[in-house]
């Protein structure tokens, strides 16, 4: 894989993990890494074997957990 793409897919990660308890479009996050909304989320499913949307359900709802 591209060492640029990953950097760009773990920028996005760390935006998501400082920002769960907001909303997160899909267009911020392709917008931020200067790709499509489609191609970026093809990126970010072959980099961590999840679509964007649920990657955000799975991390809330582990963060709402660890609050508990």
């Amino acid at each position: 894989m591209n060492p640029d793409y990953l950097d760009r897919i773990q920028l996005a990660l760390d935006y998501m993990e400082q920002n769960l308890k907001t909303d997160i479009h899909m267009r911020e996050l392709s917008d931020a890494a200067g790709y499509s909304e489609s191609y970026y989320g093809d990126l970010f499913r072959k980099a961590t074997g999840l679509p964007v949307r649920q990657y955000l359900v799975r991390r809330r709802l582990a963060h709402a957990i660890w609050e508990i």
